[in-house]
C-alpha cells in the first residue's frame, strides 16, 4: 500500500492470481488501513456468524453472478439504516463470489466514509490507490484527477477484454456522485459494484436491496453464535432463553446493537443477558457502545448529516415519536408538524430514503432505537412538544368522530364526507386503532382531558363491533378519570355509562351494574331525562345477566317511558329489544315476541339497520321457545343478512349460531353443523372468544345429534378452553358436564357392543 493517498480505505490483497477484498467499514481512522489477505479459511469463517439474510444474500448473489453481453455493469445498492448490516452483508456476499471463482481480475472494498463529516472521499480520490491495486506502479498513474480516471476506464477495458472481471465494492457512499466515476463504462458488464448506503441514490439502473431489522429469533442466534465465537463453550444465551430474547428485542433487531451487547457480555462473564436487557432498556443509546463501536455515533451522523440537508424533515423525525401508535399516517405527521399534507409527505419521503424512517402499508414507522437516540440527542422544545400534542389529538379525535358518524349512521341520516362510506370508516379505525388507543392514554398523561373524554367516546361504537374489550375497558377508564378532573356532571356521567358497557361485554356484571347506577344517579342530579332513560336501559341489560330479573323489567320499562316521553323512537325501540330479552327469560314468551316485533318495526323506520339486526335475532329466539321454528329461521336468516351487509362479524355469527340452534330443533341437522361452523369462524375474525365458545358448545351438540360423538368431544373440549380464557366457570361447569355425559354414553355403548 505504499504510496496510497492519506485517508483512503483500500483493503485488497493478491491471493491465487486475484485480488480479493477484506475488512469493512467498521475500520476507522485517518491512515492507510492494512493490507491484509482474504484467504480460502477466511472466506470459510466469513459466514460463520452471518445470520438471517438468505434472501438478501441469494439476492445479490444473483446480480453479482457472471452473465451478459454488452449493456451496463450491474450495479447492486445495499441500502438500510445504520447498524443494519449493510457491510457485513457485502463482505458475505463478497467472499461467496469469490470463493466461486466469479473475479478472475479481482475484487476490491473500498470505504468512502460517506457519512464521516469531512472525510466523504470524492471518486477522484480514490483512483491512484484503485490503479496500484490493479498492479500499475507509481509511474505509469497521472497525477491529474482527469487522466487517472481515463487510465483506471481502460485499465477495466483491459481486464473486460482479457476475461478478468472486477468486483468493486463501495461501503458507505453518501451520494451518488461518490462513485458515478468509478461505475466501469457501459460495455464492460462482465464487472460488477455492490454499493453500500443509508440513502436512496440516483444510480440509474441499480438493482437496489434494502435491508430490515432481525427478527427476535434471528438476533439470539446472532446473540449465540457470536458469543461463542469469542468462547466456544460460553453457553449464556442458550441458559437464559427468556433473557435473550428480551435482549433481543432491546437491540430491535439491529445487527450492530446485537454484536456491542455480545461484546458487553464477552467482556463479563458474570453477566446474563437478563441483566443486560435490563441496563440497557433504562438506559439511553449511548450504553449501546464497547470500544470504538457505538451505535450513538452511527445514528448521530445519519442525523447530523439530514439536518444539514433538510432540517425540516430532521424537526418531522423528532415530531414522530411522540405519536403512541407503532406507526403513523401521512395526515396524523401533517397535524403533528402543523404542516400542509403535501409538505409533510415530502419531509417523509426524504426521511425513508436517508433510511431513518420505514414504509409498512402506506405508513411510516420509526425504529425504537432510533427513537430513542433522538429524544436523548435533539430533545424537542417543551412547548413546541405541547403544541405538536394538541395539534395531534385533534386530529385523531376530528377524524374519529366522523368515522364513528358513519358506523352509528341510519339509513339516509347525512354523514360527514370525511370518508365515502361506512366500510371506509371502519378501514380507517382498523389502520389507526393501536394509536387511538394511545391517544386516549397520552391526552390523560398530558392533561388533555377534554380530548381524552370526546375520543374515548368516539371510539365507543368501534372498540364494540371489533371485540376490542380489553382496549374499550383501557379507553373507558381513562375517560372516566380525565371526566372526573373536568368536573362536568354530564361528562362523568357519560364516561361511568360507557365504562359500564365495557364491563359488561366483559362479563363483569357486578362492577357494570355500579358504573350504569352512578351514570343515572348524576343525570338524575341534572335532571336529564333522556340520558337517564338510556342508562336505564343499559342497567337493566347488566342486571339481567345476573338474573335479577325483576329489577331488570323495571329499569326496561322506565327506559321505555322516558324515551316515549322525550319522543325518541329509536331509544324507545332499544330499550323495547332489551325488555323482550328479560320477558323471554322469564318465560313470557308472547309478550317478548310482541315488543321484539315492536323493536323492528320501529328500527326500520328510523333506519338503524345494525340495531335493527339484533332486534331480529331476538325475535328468532322467543320465536323458537314458542316452537315457531320457521318463523324463528326467517327472522335470524333477517338477522344475519342485515349483520352480514353492514360488515358486523360478530353480530353475524350470533345470527347464525342462532340460526343453526333453529335448523337443528327443525331436524335439519347438516344445515345446523353448516350455520354453527360458520358462527365459529365469524367469532374467530371478530376475536370473540366468549361467543366463539358458545358456538363450539352448539357444533357438539348438532354432531351429537348426527351420532358423530368424537367430533362433538372435541367441539366442547374447545369450547371449555374458550370458556376458561375468558374466565367463565359457569360456562366451563356446563361443557364439562355435556363432555362427561358424552363419555358416559360412549362407555355404555361400548358394552352394549361387546354383549352383542
Amino acid at each position: 500500500m505504499a504510496g496510497a493517498l492519506p485517508g483512503v480505505a483500500v483493503q485488497a490483497a493478491v491471493v491465487h492470481g486475484g485480488v480479493h477484498l477484506h475488512g469493512g467499514s467498521g475500520d476507522t481512522g485517518g491512515g492507510v488501513a492494512v493490507v491484509t489477505a482474504l484467504s480460502a479459511a477466511d472466506r470459510e469463517n466469513a459466514g460463520q456468524v452471518f445470520v438471517g439474510r438468505a434472501a438478501e444474500s441469494d439476492r445479490v448473489l444473483a446480480a453479482l453472478a457472471p452473465g451478459g453481453v454488452g449493456g451496463p455493469v450491474v450495479v447492486s445498492a445495499l441500502a438500510g439504516m445504520g447498524g443494519i448490516g449493510k457491510t457485513a452483508l457485502a463482505r458475505h456476499a463478497a467472499a461467496v463470489a469469490v470463493g466461486r471463482g466469479w473475479f478472475a481480475g479481482g475484487a476490491f472494498f473500498v470505504d468512502l466514509r460517506g457519512y464521516q463529516a469531512d472525510v466523504g472521499l470524492s471518486a477522484e480520490s480514490v483512483f491512484a490507490p484503485l490503479l496500484r491495486r490493479f498492479g500499475l506502479s507509481g509511474e505509469r498513474i497521472p497525477t491529474g484527477a482527469g487522466e487517472q480516471a481515463a487510465v483506471y476506464d481502460q485499465v477495466l477495458r483491459d481486464l473486460a477484454d482479457q476475461g478478468r472481471p472486477v468486483l468493486l465494492v463501495l461501503d458507505n457512499v453518501g451520494t451518488a456522485e461518490q462513485v458515478r466515476g468509478l461505475v466501469p463504462a457501459p460495455g464492460m458488464c462482465c464487472h460488477r459494484v455492490l454499493v453500500t448506503t443509508r440513502d436512496t441514490l440516483a444510480l440509474p439502473g441499480a438493482q437496489r436491496t434494502a435491508l430490515d431489522v432481525l427478527s427476535r429469533v434471528e438476533s439470539v442466534e446472532l446473540l449465540d453464535r457470536a458469543l461463542r465465537e469469542h468462547m466456544y463453550t460460553d453457553s449464556r444465551v442458550g441458559d437464559d432463553p427468556g433473557g435473550a430474547l428480551d435482549l433481543a428485542a432491546v437491540c430491535g433487531g439491529v445487527p450492530l446493537a446485537v454484536r456491542i451487547a455480545v461484546g458487553l457480555l464477552a467482556d463479563d462473564e458474570d453477566l446474563v443477558p437478563a441483566e443486560l436487557a435490563a441496563e440497557l432498556a433504562e438506559a439511553g443509546t449511548d450504553a449501546f457502545a464497547h470500544g470504538e463501536t457505538a451505535l450513538g455515533t452511527v445514528f448521530a451522523a445519519s442525523y447530523d448529516r439530514l439536518m444539514a440537508r433538510d432540517p425540516v424533515a430532521a424537526g418531522v423525525l423528532r415530531l414522530i415519536a411522540l405519536n403512541p401508535g407503532p406507526d403513523v399516517s401521512t395526515e396524523a405527521v401533517a397535524a403533528l408538524a402543523g404542516l400542509p399534507v403535501p409538505v409533510a409527505r415530502t419531509r417523509l419521503r426524504a426521511l425513508q430514503h436517508a433510511h431513518l424512517i420505514t414504509r409498512v402499508d402506506r405508513r411510516w414507522r420509526v425504529h425504537d432505537l432510533i427513537c430513542r437516540h433522538t429524544h436523548d440527542h435533539a430533545p424537542i422544545e417543551v412547548d413546541d412538544t405541547a403544541v405538536a400534542i394538541t395539534r395531534l389529538l385533534s386530529h385523531y379525535t376530528a377524524v374519529t368522530h366522523a368515522a364513528d358518524e358513519h358506523l352509528r349512521a341510519w339509513a339516509g341520516h347525512p354523514v360527514p364526507d370525511r370518508f365515502a362510506d361506512r366500510a371506509g370508516a371502519l378501514a380507517w379505525l382498523d389502520r389507526e386503532h393501536p394509536a387511538l388507543v394511545g391517544a386516549v392514554r397520552l391526552a390523560v398523561v398530558t392533561g388533555h382531558h377534554f380530548h381524552a373524554t370526546r375520543l374515548a367516546q368516539a371510539l365507543t361504537a368501534y372498540l364494540s363491533w371489533r371485540r376490542h374489550l380489553t382496549d374499550w375497558l383501557v379507553v373507558a377508564q381513562c375517560a372516566l378519570g380525565a371526566a372526573e378532573c373536568l368536573g362536568i356532571s354530564t361528562t362523568t356521567a357519560a364516561a361511568w355509562d360507557n365504562l359500564g358497557l365495557a364491563l359488561g361485554e366483559a362479563r363483569r356484571f357486578d362492577e357494570a351494574i355500579t358504573a350504569h347506577e352512578n351514570a343515572g344517579d348524576l343525570y338524575r342530579e341534572v335532571e336529564d331525562r333522556y340520558r337517564e332513560g338510556v342508562v336505564l336501559n343499559s342497567l337493566g341489560a347488566a342486571l339481567a345477566q345476573v338474573r335479577r330479573y325483576s329489577a331488570a323489567t323495571t329499569a326496561h320499562r322506565r327506559s321505555v317511558d322516558l324515551h316515549r316521553e322525550a319522543g325518541d323512537r329509536h331509544g324507545e325501540a332499544l330499550a323495547r329489544n332489551n325488555l323482550g330479552l328479560v320477558l323471554r327469560r322469564t318465560r313470557r314468551f308472547d309478550e317478548a315476541i310482541v315488543v321484539h316485533e315492536q323493536a323492528c318495526d320501529l328500527l326500520r323506520a328510523v333506519g338503524d339497520r345494525h340495531s335493527e339486526a339484533v332486534a331480529w335475532n331476538n325475535l328468532g329466539l322467543a320465536l323458537r321457545e314458542t316452537g315457531r321454528l320457521d318463523d324463528a329461521i326467517r327472522a335470524h336468516r333477517r338477522a344475519r343478512d342485515l349483520h352480514q351487509r353492514i360488515g358486523d362479524h360478530h353480530g353475524e355469527g350470533s345470527a347464525w349460531n342462532n340460526l343453526g340452534i333453529a335448523l337443528r330443533q327443525a331436524g335439519a341437522t347438516a344445515s345446523a353443523i353448516t350455520a354453527h361452523r360458520t358462527a365459529i369462524t365469524r367469532q374467530q375474525r371478530a376475536g370473540d372468544r366468549h361467543h366463539e365458545g358458545t358456538a363450539l358448545t352448539n357444533l357438539g351438540l348438532a354432531l351429537h345429534r348426527a351420532q358423530r360423538r368424537d367430533e362433538a368431544l372435541d367441539c366442547w373440549e374447545q369450547a371449555a378452553e374458550a370458556f376458561r380464557d375468558v374466565g367463565d366457570d359457569e360456562l366451563v361447569r356446563q361443557v364439562d358436564i355435556l363432555i362427561q355425559s358424552s363419555a358416559v354414553v360412549r362407555r355404555a355403548e361400548g358394552s352394549a357392543r361387546e354383549s352383542e
